[in-house]
C-alpha cells in the first residue's frame, strides 16, 4: 500500500525544531561557538519547490532544496549575507539574510524550459476539469494497492465501479475504454491491467494529475470522453527517496541529479496480499487480487537551457489465480453454475522518449515516441448460466474450458510545434500516429445448452489471429486567441484509421471570459472519434467504423489563492458504438445519450493551514439503444430487444467524494499539544448511487438443467455504495541529531508511521448480483466490496 507523502509544512517544522534543539545543545556544550543554522523554505503559489539552487553570494556556496521545498545549512559568524534563489522556469530572486527562518516565493516566467514543460503547454488547452497535486493523490491511495485511478475517480465528472479493487474510470457517461492518458507528455494508451483491476500509475512518483473532459483540445486523440495527463516528480540534486513497507505491499523510491545536465528517478514496488487481508478475511483467497511487481525509471538530460531529453520506462508483471466466488459452495445443487477456476498472467511495459526545445522567438517544439509491448495469458474452466449482465444470450447453460493468449506491440510517435510569437495569440500544430501489431490465440472447448433444448451442442474451437500491421494517423491545428478578458480556442483534428479505411474530422471550439480576476464563465464543444483497440484481437471485422461522440459543456468557476469553486453541465451524444450482432458479429449499432453536471469545492493547501481538501458531486443520466441488429434466432436472443432504450451498466446517477486532511500545527493557544506537530488525519469518503443490472425473476426447469428468466435489461439498480476510509499518520525522527547533530551537523532521518482503515463503518456495499439455482429455487450471490480492513505501515525517508 502506497502511503501519503510528507506534509511539506510538517517537514519544515520538524527540521526547524530539530535544528533548534541541536543549536541549543551546541550552545550548552560550547558557549564560545559562533555561527548559526538557517532554514530556507521555497514555494510558488503555495506549492513547495524542490531542487531550487540557493547561493550565498558572499561565500559562493550553493545549496539545494529537497522534495519538501526546504534547504537547511549553517554559516559562520554573524555577518549579513545575501541569498539568490534560482530554478529554471521561475524568476530569480535575491533575499537579504536577516533571519534564521527565511521564506522565498518564486513566480513562474515564460520563455524558458522548466521541468514542467508539458504541463505548461497543457494549461493553455481547453477542457481542463480539475488538477490534483501529490498531497491530494496521497489521500485517496488508502486501498490495498496505491493507484492514481483512485484519485481520478474522485474528480468532478468521473465515477468508478464502486469497488476498492477496480481501477476503471468512467468520465461523464463514457465507458472505461473511452479515455487516453499521457505521462510527462508521453502517450500511454494501454494502462489498465487485466481489464481494469488497476492501472500502471503508482502515486509514489506522480507529482500531479490533470483531467480533461468534454470539449477538450484537438491536440489530443484516441479517446472519446476524456484525457488524463500525469506529471512525475521533479528530481532532486542532492538525492532523496523513501522506503515504504506496509502490510500489503512495499515500495522503494529514489530520485537524484548526479550532474548539472542529468537526473534520475526510479521506483520499484511489489504486493503480497496473502498476509494481512487474507488473514482478516479468508474469503479473499478466492478473490481476483493481483500479485504485482511494477516499477518506473525516468532519465532526463538537459544539455542546454532550451533543450531537454527524457527517457521513461514503466514496467509491470501481474497475475491472479482464484476460484469463481460462491460456486464450489453450490457445486452439488440441482444445476451447478458459476463454478470453476480462473487464472491469468500479464506482462506490460511502456517505453517512451521525448525531446523538447524552446526557441528564443517564442516557439516551442516537442517530439515524443512510445513503444508498448504487452503479453497476456488467461485460463478458465467453469460451468455457468449467464446472468443477463451481457447484452446477448441470457439464460444459457455452458461448460467452458478456455485458454487465450494475446501478444501486442504498439508504437506511438508524435510531433508538436507551438508558437506564441504573436501577442495574445498561441498557435499549435502537430501530428501523431499509432501502429499496432496484435496476435491472439484462443483454444476453446465448451458445450452450450440452448433454451428449451435437451441436447447440448458441443464445440471445440481453435482461433489463430495472425499479426497484422494496423495504423492510425492524426493531424491537428489549434489557435488560442486572448483579447482582454476573453479567450477563444478553436481547433480541427483529422484522424485516419488505416485498418478501417475511414476518416474522422473533429472540430473543437471553446470560449472563456475571465471577470474580476477570480470569476470566469466558459463553454466548449467538439466532435471526437476512436476505435476500441482490443477488439482487434477478434476475428475479421468487415464494415466496422470508428465510434463517434459529440460534446457540449458549459460552466463557471471562482478561484483565488485559498479556494476553488467550479460548476459544470454537459451533454454528449455517442453514435456508431460497436455492439454484438447474432449473425453479423460486431456492428456499429449502438447509440448513447448522456447529460449531467458536476460541482467542485476545494480548499487549497497552504503553509499554515490546518484543514484542506475538496468535495465533488457528479450527476449523470443516460440511455443507450441498439438499432438495426439482425433478428433473433431460436437458440440465441438479445437481452435488450432491438430499439429498446436502457441505462448502460457503467452509469451511476449520483456520485459524491470528500477528500480532506486535518494536520495539527504548532500554536500559542494550546502549546501543550504542540508535541503532536504534523499529526495528520486524512479522510476519503465516497457515496454512489446503484449500478444498473438485470433482475432475475424466475427459474424454469427444463430437461438437463434450468433456465433463468429475467426482467427488462438493466431495469434495476444495486443498492447505494457508501464507504469511509481514514488514515492517521505521524512523522518522527528516526535518528535525532541530538549532541551528534549539534557537534557534527548530522542530519535527521524522518520516518512516518501510519495506520489506514478501509470501510470504517463496515458497509456491505453490494456492487453486483449473480444468480444460481439451489434446491430447485432461485438464489442470489452478492459481489461485495472490501469490508472493514486495517492496514499498517512505516515509511523511511532518506
Amino acid at each position: 500500500m502506497a502511503s501519503c507523502p510528507r506534509s511539506a509544512y510538517h517537514c519544515r517544522m520538524k527540521k526547524i525544531k530539530t535544528l533548534r534543539t541541536a543549536f541549543l545543545c551546541g550552545l550548552l556544550l560550547n558557549a564560545a561557538a559562533s555561527g548559526a543554522w538557517y532554514t530556507v523554505r521555497v514555494h510558488s503559489r503555495g506549492i513547495p519547490l524542490s531542487d531550487v539552487e540557493i547561493t550565498v553570494r558572499e561565500t559562493g556556496t550553493a545549496y539545494y532544496t529537497g522534495t519538501n521545498g526546504v534547504c537547511v545549512f549553517s554559516l559562520p559568524g554573524n555577518n549579513t549575507n545575501t541569498l539568490t534563489a534560482l530554478l529554471a522556469g521561475y524568476l530569480k530572486q535575491e533575499t537579504r539574510l536577516i533571519s534564521t527562518n527565511v521564506i522565498i516565493e518564486l513566480e513562474p516566467v515564460a520563455g524558458t524550459l522548466p521541468d514542467v514543460l508539458v504541463r505548461g503547454a497543457a494549461e493553455r488547452r481547453p477542457g481542463k476539469t480539475a488538477g490534483m497535486e501529490a498531497a491530494d493523490i496521497a489521500r485517496t491511495t488508502q486501498v490495498l494497492f496505491g493507484d492514481v485511478a483512485q484519485t481520478v475517480t474522485s474528480m468532478p465528472g468521473v465515477v468508478s465501479s464502486g469497488s476498492s479493487i477496480d481501477g476503471r474510470m468512467y468520465i461523464q457517461g463514457g465507458s472505461d475504454s473511452e479515455m487516453t492518458a499521457y505521462i510527462d507528455g508521453i502517450p500511454v494508451t494501454h494502462f489498465y491491467r487485466f481489464g481494469g483491476l488497476n492501472t500502471l500509475f503508482n502515486p509514489s512518483y506522480i507529482a500531479s494529475a490533470e483531467l480533461y473532459s468534454a470539449g477538450y483540445s484537438a491536440a489530443y486523440g484516441g479517446g472519446m470522453s476524456g484525457v488524463l495527463s500525469l506529471t512525475t516528480r521533479t528530481p532532486a540534486s542532492n538525492g532523496s527517496g523513501f522506503f515504504d513497507f506496509a502490510s500489503c505491499c512495499a515500495d522503494l523510491f529514489y530520485t537524484v541529479r548526479p550532474g548539472a545536465a542529468w537526473s534520475l528517478t526510479a521506483d520499484a514496488r511489489a504486493s503480497y496480499y496473502q498476509f494481512l487481508p487474507a488473514l482478516l478475511y479468508p474469503e479473499l483467497k478466492d478473490t481476483a487480487l493481483q500479485a504485482i511487481i511494477d516499477g518506473l525509471v525516468s532519465i532526463r538530460y538537459t544539455p542546454a537551457q532550451n533543450d531537454r531529453f527524457q527517457f521513461l520506462v514503466l514496467g509491470s508483471r501481474s497475475g491472479f489465480d482464484f476460484n469463481m466466488p460462491a460456486l464450489e459452495q453450490f457445486s452439488k445443487t440441482d444445476t451447478p453454475i458459476e463454478n470453476g477456476r480462473s487464472a491469468g498472467e500479464e506482462l506490460l511495459m511502456v517505453a517512451g522518449l521525448s525531446y523538447a526545445h524552446v526557441f528564443d522567438a517564442g516557439h516551442r517544439l516537442t517530439a515524443a515516441c512510445a513503444y508498448t509491448p504487452w503479453w497476456s495469458l488467461t485460463k478458465a474452466s467453469m460451468r455457468f448460466i449467464s446472468s443477463g449482465l451481457t447484452e446477448i444470450n441470457p439464460g444459457i447453460t455452458q461448460d467452458v474450458d478456455m485458454r487465450q493468449t494475446v501478444l501486442a506491440h504498439l508504437i506511438e510517435p508524435s510531433l508538436r510545434f507551438e508558437s506564441a510569437a504573436f501577442s495574445g495569440n498561441t498557435v499549435e500544430l502537430g501530428c501523431s500516429g499509432r501502429l499496432y501489431d496484435i496476435t491472439s490465440s484462443l483454444d476453446l472447448a465448451h458445450f452450450t445448452q440452448a433454451l428449451g433444448s435437451s441436447e447440448p451442442a458441443v464445440h471445440e474451437e481453435k482461433h489463430r489471429s495472425p499479426g497484422n500491421d494496423m495504423y492510425e494517423l492524426g493531424a491537428y491545428l489549434t489557435d488560442s486567441f486572448m483579447w482582454q478578458a476573453l479567450t477563444l480556442d478553436a481547433g480541427l483534428r483529422c484522424d485516419y484509421f488505416g485498418y478501417l479505411s475511414s476518416y474522422a474530422l473533429g472540430p473543437r471550439i471553446g470560449i472563456r471570459a475571465d471577470l474580476f480576476d477570480v470569476f470566469s464563465i466558459y463553454a466548449r464543444a467538439g466532435r471526437y472519434a476512436a476505435f476500441p483497440v482490443m477488439l482487434l484481437t477478434a476475428e475479421a471485422l468487415p464494415g466496422l467504423q470508428p465510434e463517434r461522440a459529440a460534446h457540449l459543456l458549459a460552466g463557471t468557476s471562482f478561484e483565488d489563492r485559498d479556494v476553488l469553486i467550479r460548476a459544470e453541465g454537459f451533454y454528449k451524444e455517442y453514435t456508431g458504438l460497436i455492439k454484438q450482432d447474432i449473425s453479423r458479429g460486431l456492428v456499429n449499432a449502438g447509440e448513447r445519450t448522456v447529460y449531467g453536471g458536476s460541482l467542485f469545492l476545494q480548499r487549497k493547501q497552504q503553509l499554515r493551514q490546518w484543514v484542506d481538501g475538496y468535495l465533488t458531486y457528479t450527476f449523470t443520466r443516460g440511455t443507450e439503444t441498439v438499432r438495426g441488429r439482425s433478428p433473433e434466432t431460436a437458440a440465441s436472443r438479445y437481452a435488450a430487444a432491438d430499439g429498446v432504450s436502457y441505462v448502460p451498466g457503467h452509469i451511476r446517477e449520483h456520485s459524491i467524494s470528500l477528500l480532506a486532511a486535518f494536520t495539527y500545527r504548532s500554536n500559542d493557544v494550546t502549546p501543550v499539544f504542540n508535541m503532536f506537530e504534523g499529526l495528520k488525519l486524512s479522510i476519503d469518503w465516497r457515496v454512489m448511487s446503484g449500478k444498473p443490472y438485470t433482475m432475475a425473476t424466475n427459474v424454469i426447469a427444463v430437461p438437463g438443467g434450468s433456465i433463468l428468466m429475467f426482467d427488462a435489461y438493466n431495469s434495476a439498480r444495486t443498492p447505494w455504495v457508501h464507504k469511509l476510509d481514514i488514515k492517521l499518520s505521524w512523522y518522527i525522527e528516526h535518528m535525532p541529531p541530538g549532541l551528534l547533530g549539534a557537534l557534527f551537523g548530522a542530519p535527521a532521518m524522518p520516518m512516518e508511521i501510519y495506520v489506514a482503515v478501509i470501510n470504517v463503518y463496515n458497509t456491505e456495499n453490494r456492487s453486483d448480483f449473480w444468480y444460481y439455482v439451489k434446491d430447485g429455487g432461485l438464489s442470489v450471490y452478492y459481489t461485495k466490496d472490501l469490508q472493514l480492513t486495517p492496514t499498517v505501515g512505516i515509511k523511511m525517508v532518506f
